[in-house]
């Protein structure tokens, strides 16, 4: 709803859009959060994760540090909302959809957004190397989300490498071709 699509599809489909929205909504609901292809490559809208905290009954959860998650939690995660930003919702969720890479190093909240978080390029080598991967290929930025951003390249090219690091890269894909404030891109 916050990017338009709701509205979008109302506009297009008229007394039909109710119907399409909520079918839209069910095939969201069962598409992959992340994929791993030809057991080298992750590929993820937004990127990494962070390692969920497991709860402890009847004690107060301690503040802990961001840690790195793992290619195994996601299929434990429990997919009951559909819109990863609600309080009920599991925080690997929003951080697959929405973190950002960083040129710092670590792993830090990404107070940009308000959700996901911000990772650097140690975060990309440990996670290759801990998934036995090559690269990590994301697409969750366009070129105005590079405006700004200092130490990343604009998208010019469809991508950008944003980490190069000993075990592989990391590749920030432009996949909206039709995104209509960059029809410039076409001429």
């Amino acid at each position: 709803m916050v990017y338009g699509f709701k509205k979008e599809v109302f506009q297009k489909y008229g007394d039909n859009g109710s119907n399409v929205y909520r079918k839209c909504l069910d095939c969201f609901a069962v598409l992959p959060l992340a994929s791993i292809v030809a057991h080298q490559v992750y590929i993820a809208h937004g990127g990494l994760f962070r390692n969920k905290p497991k709860r402890s009954k009847g004690k107060k959860r301690r503040k802990s540090s961001l840690s790195l998650g793992s290619i195994q939690q996601l299929s434990k995660i429990q997919r009951t909302v559909l819109d990863p930003c609600s309080e009920d919702s599991d925080i690997i969720l929003a951080d697959i959809l929405w973190s950002d890479p960083s040129m710092t190093a670590g792993l830090s909240q990404n107070d940009d957004r308000g959700v996901g978080l911000f990772w650097g390029p140690d975060c990309t080598e440990q996670f290759l190397l801990k998934n036995n991967l090559k690269l990590i290929i994301r697409s969750h930025e366009g070129p105005d989300a590079r405006d700004g951003r200092d130490g990343f390249n604009g998208m010019d090219e469809g991508y950008t490498i944003d980490h190069s690091v000993e075990s592989g890269k990391l590749i920030t894909v432009f996949s909206a071709p039709d995104y209509p404030q960059f029809h410039v891109f076409h001429h």
